[in-house]
């Protein structure tokens, strides 16, 4: 039986449901949980949760070292890029986001001037970041190595395109 994938926007695919396992490491308890699609919204939160570790005693305050959705942003940032990978092949700033990892700024005539491609590339970024519950801001700035306030004016710049 085939997945039931729904669609946010005209190009992003998104299940409605996932089931996110971050594995246990020696100083973190394993994790799953449910997440659901908030499709007002446009992210998922979690409607069900399980932290154990065969090791490690879970209390309150080592609960609370485990934020969800921190734990959560990495397992959903891959989930979603395996499901819109035709996106990634396309958009070369949203395969830096998938990969979590600070990049190398881009050119710098395009940080100062950003061209059509760049600015359709940051408006998926922000939609997928804000999917994954990332800070989108943070994660354009992240994916395209430039400084905070230079993604928000690219996304101040899609919006007066319509592009985002």
């Amino acid at each position: 039986m085939k997945a039931l994938i729904v669609m946010i926007s005209s190009s992003i695919h998104t299940p409605p449901v996932l089931h996110v396992t971050v594995p246990a490491t020696a100083v973190s308890p394993a994790f799953s949980a449910k997440a659901m699609l908030d499709l007002q919204a446009r992210q998922y939160y979690a409607t069900s949760i399980t932290m154990e570790h065969p090791g490690i005693r879970l209390t309150s305050a080592r609960v609370h070292q485990n934020p969800i959705q921190r734990t959560m942003a990495p397992v959903l940032r891959g989930m979603l890029a395996e499901t819109n990978k035709a996106l990634l092949i396309a958009h070369p700033l949203l395969r830096k986001w998938a990969t979590g990892k600070p990049q190398r700024p881009v050119r710098q005539t395009l940080i100062s001037e950003p061209d059509a491609p760049t600015l359709q590339g940051a408006a998926l970024v922000y939609q997928f970041a804000k999917l994954a519950g990332e800070a989108p801001v943070k994660a354009l700035a992240r994916a395209a190595g430039i400084e905070r306030a230079q993604a928000a004016e690219w996304l101040k710049i899609a919006r007066a395109f319509s592009i985002l």
